[in-house]
């Protein structure tokens, strides 16, 4: 049975190389997608060239441990990086509909002191006797 890479991560005590020291794969989810330094894109870019020519070798070879580490290391990327884009997106549609609720409450509001102005019109007392018993 395939273990789960966090824990195959875990076991192994993977580290990824940055810029100023080892990133543990704790510390991957805490890194921009893409910006400047040490982002999930440039590990996911230089993983994905190592493991990209590491499958040159023949099929009938036998992957040796750093190779099926950089998969690991490459895997484990991968995937932080799918679900960091797939709540990024639920962000943004959370957001969207923060903002129609926004702007249906703006209509209703703006209905409401249309009806007030009306009121003030056509019944000034009526509208005296509503402020009075707010």
């Amino acid at each position: 049975m395939e273990r789960n890479i966090f824990e195959r991560a875990s076991r192994q005590n993977l580290c990824y190389e940055g810029y100023k020291g080892l990133i543990s794969v704790n510390d991957l989810w805490s890194l921009p997608l893409k910006g400047r330094g040490v982002t999930l894109d440039k590990i996911w870019t230089d993983l994905y060239t190592s493991t990209k020519d590491d499958n040159i070798v023949s099929p009938a070879m036998k992957t040796n441990r750093k190779d099926s580490t950089d998969k690991l290391r490459f895997d484990i990327v991968d995937h932080i990086i799918r679900i960091r884009m797939d709540e990024a997106d639920v962000a943004e549609k959370a957001n969207e509909i923060k903002q129609k609720k926004a702007r249906v409450l703006e209509i209703m509001h703006s209905q409401e002191d249309a009806e007030l102005v009306e009121m003030a019109k056509t019944d000034p007392e009526g509208l005296k006797k509503l402020y009075e018993s707010m």
